[in-house]
């Protein structure tokens, strides 16, 4: 679902690059290292950690890059949960 929303947003604004990775530990690294990036967006379900573990490690490096947690499978605890992580 993520690379279709991916391709949707490249095609709705030909100034967006979209970066796919396939795992959690890739992407990571790739937010450390890679000025470009402005945005993350992440699937709650991963096979490493979920999203809201994904978003902690993000903030550690990036507290201030925005990041949007994708799911279906979500609930209100999931929801207050990425609100205070941040």
């Amino acid at each position: 679902v993520l690379s279709l929303v991916g391709q949707f947003l490249e095609y709705i604004d030909e100034r967006l690059r979209i970066i796919s990775v396939e795992d959690e530990t890739t992407a990571l690294n790739q937010i450390r290292t890679d000025p470009r990036i402005e945005c993350v967006l992440s699937d709650y379900r991963m096979p490493e950690m979920d999203g809201l573990t994904f978003l902690a490690h993000v903030r550690a490096h990036c507290p201030r890059l925005p990041f949007i947690l994708y799911t279906t499978h979500g609930d209100d605890a999931v929801v207050a949960e990425a609100i205070r992580t941040g």
